[in-house]
């Protein structure tokens, strides 16, 4: 089986592996604490106390050993039984002296008995029921082609196959069938976008590929990453064909008939729609309540609540998402006119005081946008709604 890379957390300066470690530390002294050796549960008014062994002796369903239940014969292990690749076994005597004298002999009396094993393989998060299929040694002049061992096929559970539904009924109890002429549009348009001398070496893994330009950039210090060719979207110069597209639009008429997005179509975009269109009305209702110039004014949007803010924001389709982020109670607001906003990001956390661009500030409540230049002083109290970065050319 392939084997994909995955993340790995690496030093910003260096490039080393980082490994990620616990510590405990005192709430009220900072120092640094032990890891607790017990746990304690609440049974009936008693506290019981377990040690991290015996918590987990008991959490483990398995020690992860191999656990043989019984034979079966082989004509009871059926084709769909084998789920997932198999694991092939064999003995090791460095691990367990006699281990290939007992495993030969079980061995050679499967094959002689036709039999399979049952066994039990599993750990606390997956317990499983595995067959062990012996494999006979098979040798030819050249050498050996099939060495002897045991395949450990993972057996499904019952819920596992399910029977086939021949007919699927709808909320009306029938089951619809295709007629003549759907099938002979969907032969039609299956001929079309037939893919001729069709095979699965031609396309590149574009996760792999991304992974390897990344690690050549990397490597040699690139500030660009290398733009990836990824062969497996769908060719849409090839769709865009007047064949294809009439085959396809003869296909869909024939299955949904006219007008089927419009009337047919289950329409969660519109649905969608409508509940932007009535939470942004119930936010302006709310938010006409206060008059927000005044309260800007007089420095009093401080006082209001999260829950009000978020209301003017909706009404004047400002981001809210990024309000409710950043902002887990009333905001801190600069008494500057020019300074407020509603997002509730202090100036001092976005990097602004220290940076190297001429930025304009814009506020939502007064509609002003003011325009800084290189490393402006801003009070630590103060938000704003966003920040536009301005070429200093």
């Amino acid at each position: 089986m392939p084997i994909f890379p995955f993340a790995v957390d690496h030093q910003s300066h260096g490039l080393r592996p980082l490994k990620a470690e616990r510590s405990f530390f005192c709430a009220d002294t900072g120092a640094l604490l032990q890891e607790s050796t017990k746990r304690i549960q609440i049974y009936k008014n008693e506290t019981i106390k377990l040690s991290v062994d015996e918590l987990s002796e008991i959490k483990r369903i398995s020690t992860g050993n191999l656990r043989l239940l019984g034979f079966k014969p082989l004509s009871c292990l059926k084709d769909y039984h084998n789920l997932r690749p198999s694991t092939f076994l064999f003995p090791s005597d460095e691990d367990i002296i006699g281990s290939t004298r007992l495993f030969i002999a079980v061995h050679r009396s499967m094959l002689r008995l036709k039999r399979f094993g049952v066994a039990f393989y599993g750990s606390s998060s997956r317990p499983q029921l595995v067959a062990l299929v012996a494999q006979e040694e098979i040798i030819i002049a050249g050498g050996q082609v099939e060495p002897p061992g045991m395949h450990m096929i993972y057996l499904p559970y019952s819920d596992d196959i399910r029977d086939i539904e021949e007919l699927h009924s709808d909320s009306n109890g029938t089951a619809p069938c295709a007629t003549d002429e759907q099938i002979k549009n969907a032969a039609a348009l299956m001929k079309r976008i037939d893919l001729k001398d069709f095979s699965v070496c031609q396309f590149a893994n574009p996760a792999l590929q991304r992974h390897y330009a990344v690690l050549q950039a990397l490597a040699l210090e690139e500030d660009e990453i290398p733009d990836i060719n990824d062969e497996t979207v769908p060719d849409e110069e090839g769709m865009s064909r007047p064949g294809v597209v009439k085959s396809l639009e003869e296909f869909k008429l024939s299955v949904y008939g006219e007008n089927y997005q419009e009337e047919n179509g289950p329409g969660k975009a519109v649905d969608a729609s409508k509940k932007r269109k009535a939470a942004a009305e119930l936010a302006a209702k709310e938010s006409a309540i206060h008059d927000w110039g005044e309260l800007a004014d007089n420095g009093k949007l401080k006082d209001l609540t999260v829950a009000q803010l978020k209301c003017y924001l909706t009404a004047h389709n400002l981001p809210v998402a990024v309000f409710s982020h950043w902002c887990s109670s009333p905001v801190d607001l600069c008494d500057r006119p020019d300074c407020i906003g509603l997002t509730g990001r202090p100036v001092q956390s976005t990097g602004l005081h220290t940076t190297s661009r001429p930025v304009v500030l814009h506020c939502s409540v007064t509609g002003r946008s003011v325009y800084t230049g290189f490393d402006p002083v801003w009070p630590e109290s103060a938000v704003l709604t966003s920040v536009f970065e301005e070429d200093p050319n």
